[in-house]
């Protein structure tokens, strides 16, 4: 009996922070919340999403992005978005902006951040924002991440967004399994994969854990597809067959299409200009405004969908 009675609270408690918690409250005014990630490091999922912002911020949406990867950001250096978050106050909704060393008597626990915006539309928060410098590493194990995230999730001042889209390490850590977790109302995840083997096999794992709790994948989307010739626009298959569409079938998921290589994204990427910004015209940007349109068209059915079942 007592163990029901635990259980029953449990499940209550669960169901009210869902609704009235400080995370709920923070992102009440966001839309659709969108997570990024992939089983494996290096196939480009960080350049993916913040080019998917931007080219939702192009077609009119609001949008931001939370950079969830603690100890290899990289949303600030790609989206052109460097510098510090300013600290703010909220009193009856009203926001005022205070200097750091405020009032000891003022509540902390109404601190909030706002987040930098980009000259490209988009609003971006990291832990490279709050972080002393590029060059510090961050040591922190899970628990530190957890909470870290967990702060971001319920004091950023995102404001009304269409689109919240969060770029997460590779792998099913910590930082993964909290914002499973943590988000209420997630609308799913987008899987990054490359044509290789080895990449759709470690991917297939991340898909799996998705499922294991519960939340919906919208789709795998395959990176560095193929190389394009500069001299005779010839595809060339640097890594090997698309594995990525084969994936998809396999895991009974949409397939969102396939991003091509080119030297243009890495020259933009390092340059703190977003490909679809630097290179409008180039088959990589063309590729991906049409995922970003496709996913939004995606996910706004489905919550749609959702409304009408309420």
């Amino acid at each position: 009996m007592d163990e029901t009675l635990y259980e029953v609270k449990k499940i209550t408690r669960e169901q009210f922070l869902e609704v009235h918690g400080p995370i709920a409250q923070s992102l009440s005014m966001v839309r659709h919340k969108i997570a990024v990630f992939s089983g494996k490091g290096g196939v480009g999922k960080t350049t993916a999403t913040v080019n998917l912002a931007v080219a939702l911020a192009q077609a009119g949406y609001k949008v931001g992005i939370l950079d969830a990867d603690v100890h290899g950001p990289a949303v600030p250096q790609i989206l052109g978005a460097a510098g510090k978050i300013e600290v703010s106050h909220h009193m009856d909704k009203n926001k005022h902006h205070v200097a750091l060393n405020v009032d000891p008597t003022i509540d902390m626990h109404n601190f909030r951040f706002d987040p930098i915006k980009s000259e490209h539309g988009v609003k971006m928060v990291s832990v490279d924002s709050v972080w002393p410098g590029q060059d510090s590493p961050v040591m922190w194990r899970g628990p530190h991440k957890t909470r870290m995230i967990r702060q971001f999730l319920s004091t950023i001042n995102w404001g009304h967004l269409d689109f919240l889209l969060i770029d997460l390490p590779p792998g099913t850590g910590d930082e993964v399994l909290t914002i499973m977790s943590s988000i209420p109302g997630l609308d799913g995840m987008v899987v990054v994969s490359t044509p290789q083997d080895v990449s759709t096999i470690v991917c297939s794992k991340a898909i799996n854990t998705a499922k294991e709790m519960n939340v919906p994948i919208l789709g795998v989307l395959e990176n560095m597809s193929v190389l394009i010739c500069s001299c005779c626009n010839t595809p060339i298959k640097l890594f090997g067959q698309r594995s990525a569409r084969r994936l998809a079938r396999m895991m009974d998921v949409d397939f969102l299409g396939s991003i091509p290589f080119q030297p243009e994204v890495n020259e933009s990427s390092d340059a703190g200009i977003p490909v679809i910004v630097k290179f409008p015209d180039s088959a990589v940007a063309v590729e991906i405004r049409k995922i970003a349109v496709s996913l939004a068209e995606t996910v706004k059915k489905a919550k749609e969908e959702e409304d009408l079942d309420d």
